[in-house]
């Protein structure tokens, strides 16, 4: 995990289970440049939120950054699958895995 005083970090040390702490912790790891230890933090959430569909997201996200755009897509498309009414998660599939920056 990212260091011991970030934010993200004491709030899953205090609340191991609060999947959006998750999502900032590998937001921060990524913008350190820490790609690998960020995916895994992403897999960490999608452990404890299997049915979030932002818990897919995420690492989709990443995995398009990486050009892993096979991967990506299956994340995005497992996304709307959860959430098919959710226009945020159907156009992430169509925009494609590479659009945008932010995770």
């Amino acid at each position: 995990m990212s260091r011991p005083n970030s934010s993200s970090w004491r709030t899953l040390r205090d609340y191991p289970k609060y999947v959006p702490a998750y999502c900032d912790l590998a937001e921060l790891q990524l913008r350190q440049g820490r790609v690998p230890e960020a995916m895994q933090t992403l897999n960490d959430a999608l452990v404890l939120a299997p049915n979030d569909p932002h818990s897919h997201q995420r690492p989709g996200h990443v995995l398009g950054h990486q050009a892993d755009y096979a991967r990506a897509l299956e994340q995005f498309t497992k996304a709307s699958e959860l959430a098919p009414n959710d226009a945020r998660y159907r156009a992430k599939r169509c925009h494609g895995p590479g659009h945008g920056r932010r995770i």
